[in-house]
């Protein structure tokens, strides 16, 4: 384009304004190729931007795909945890509730209190 600009610039402005239709349409022509190449550059430019882009949407949807998988398992380790955790505590309040039942039906070893004391305890 600036050399479209320094030919006119070098002529005559009667030639610009009386110039053959050949000379104009030339010029004009020239214009128009400048303007095409531009466009092409950027066209170029663009899609190369465009393709940076496209590789970076592709790397981030894999990543959030593994990060979307690890989430899965692990709540499905929550889960298994929970469940683990649910069984436990109720295995040991089994194991609480029975030690407790044998506690209250063993005979204490020394006696403390007079005979019928205890009796009237384990009544209550």
């Amino acid at each position: 384009m600036p050399e479209v600009v320094d030919r006119m610039a070098d002529l005559d402005p009667r030639q610009l304004i009386w110039g053959s239709p050949g000379s104009i349409l030339k010029e004009k022509a020239i214009k128009a190729e400048c303007l095409a190449e531009e466009k092409m550059a950027k066209i170029g430019s663009l899609q190369s931007v465009l393709r940076k882009e496209e590789f970076i949407s592709v790397r981030l949807k894999a990543a959030l795909a593994l990060e979307e998988e690890r989430k899965k398992k692990v709540e499905i380790k929550v889960v298994e945890l929970e469940a683990r955790m649910v069984k436990s505590i109720s295995e040991a309040m089994t194991w609480a509730m029975e030690e407790f039942k044998a506690f209250q039906n063993e005979e204490p070893k020394c006696q403390i209190w007079p005979a019928g004391v205890h009796h009237e305890l384990r009544a209550l």
